[in-house]
């Protein structure tokens, strides 16, 4: 947890993983992408096709991250997790996630959900002028994929252009998929900004 990496501008892009996210994967840690470029990056069989966060704190200021993919798993774009600590097999520990977007773009990414991004195991994230255009999810959530426990607050920014890949179900394809289950429900908090062209 005391581990950060800090990307001013540069780029992470190009890369290929058969099992775990393509560009990068935070773990416990912390983050902040100021600028820079996330594209292009592959999962082939795991989640996150561009970034990963495992029980992590991240922020991408004005951060491009683009065209990623997560052939078979979630969120194209970006993945969030819960991280466990486990001592003589029982979970001593478990870290969440907080997810800030300000300026960023997340522009054409594919995934089965979770198109741009997808939010699991009581992950904030808050989106301050964020643009999610062009995404796609062969299921639900072409921009975002929120899950039951999360919470997904978008200040301002634009939501367009996302969409289904094929319609599989009657959710298939929403702009922003909220999934409750008995475990609870998921939140979307819109103040401002806009969701069309969809």
């Amino acid at each position: 947890t005391n581990t950060t990496f800090k990307m001013t501008g540069g780029t992470i892009s190009g890369n290929v993983s058969t099992s775990s996210t393509g560009g990068v994967h935070f773990l416990r840690s912390k983050g902040v992408l100021s600028g820079g470029t996330i594209s292009n990056n592959e999962s082939q069989t795991g989640h996150g096709g561009g970034i990963y966060l495992q029980g992590a704190s991240v922020q991408l200021i004005g951060t491009y991250v683009g065209y990623n993919k997560a052939l078979k798993g979630n969120g194209g774009g970006v993945t969030t997790g819960q991280a466990t600590v486990k001592k003589n097999g029982v979970v001593t520990e478990k870290y969440q996630c907080d997810l800030l977007l300000g300026g960023s773009v997340i522009e054409h990414n594919e995934a089965k959900n979770g198109g741009g991004v997808i939010l699991q195991s009581k992950t904030v994230m808050n989106v301050y002028n964020g643009r999610f255009l062009n995404n796609e999810a062969k299921g639900d959530g072409g921009a975002v994929y929120v899950k039951e426990g999360c919470t997904f607050n978008l200040y301002g920014g634009k939501l367009t252009g996302n969409g289904p890949k094929t319609t599989t179900s009657a959710a298939a394809g929403a702009t922003v998929f909220l999934r409750s289950y008995y475990k609870g429900g998921a939140t979307f908090n819109m103040y401002g900004g806009e969701i069309s062209g969809n």
